[in-house]
């Protein structure tokens, strides 16, 4: 017997023209009353199969998979949809950035999630790679959210001679005149759990990069040891 059961499948539309799928899936028997938000750059699918993700079904929590713009079932048909190339340039072109579009899908699922009932026992972030940026921004530009898990977050906009190897859907013009990512996780307005980080070419920091980190973003944050 499955250990969890789909209770709503639907379309978020956080602004005209844009659908995101999403699947709510809560646990058999006892369950906590909370929602985690889980997602993932390649989609539902992919983020089901994370061990993380498999640890909150099992703790009772429901989880709700979303496929954010261009990832999943709304991923671009197109060879370097991969790296969200295509997408990533045609916000641009809209004045628009994936992050920040990415942090509009966000919020219009948990609105919706709320605006249903769900989620009376706490409504939290879970994300993997790029979208672990996403849920960053989105925790430090909403108040509602009471705690954030990330996974592989790009630990940095800086890069060192060699090319990136993150997907373009990171990238914000300008971004490290205003700061790095250590400032984006300083500014959440809820609790943050740095799982893993990765660097520039995508490999996961020693535990004393890990720390240094933590170190900087707890230092921004003037809160040591009680948010990042």
């Amino acid at each position: 017997e499955s250990p969890m059961i789909s209770t709503w499948s639907w379309p978020v539309a956080p602004s005209p023209g844009a659908l995101v799928p999403c699947l709510l899936l809560r646990p058999r028997g006892k369950t906590t009353g909370a929602i985690t938000i889980a997602l993932h750059p390649e989609g539902k699918e992919a983020c089901l199969k994370e061990p993380a993700a498999q640890a909150m079904l099992r703790q009772g929590r429901a989880l709700c998979l979303a496929d954010l713009r261009h990832t999943g079932e709304t991923k671009w048909d197109h060879p370097d949809s991969k790296e969200h190339l295509p997408p990533f340039r045609a916000e641009l072109w809209l004045g628009r950035t994936m992050i920040g579009q990415w942090v509009k899908d966000i919020l219009a699922i948990r609105a919706a999630l709320a605006g249903r009932g769900h989620g009376r026992g706490g409504i939290e972030l879970l994300a993997f790679g790029e979208p672990a940026l996403a849920v960053l921004a989105a925790a430090a530009l909403a108040e509602n959210f009471d705690a954030v898990s990330v996974e592989k977050l790009p630990a940095t906009y800086v890069t060192h001679q060699t090319p990136p190897a993150q997907r373009y859907s990171i990238y914000v013009p300008g971004i490290l005149q205003w700061g790095d990512v250590t400032l984006i996780a300083a500014l959440a307005n809820c609790p943050v759990r740095v799982r893993s980080l990765a660097n520039h070419s995508n490999k996961i920091l020693s535990r004393p990069e890990h720390l240094a980190w933590l170190r900087e973003a707890r230092k921004m944050a003037g809160r040591p040891g009680r948010r990042v």
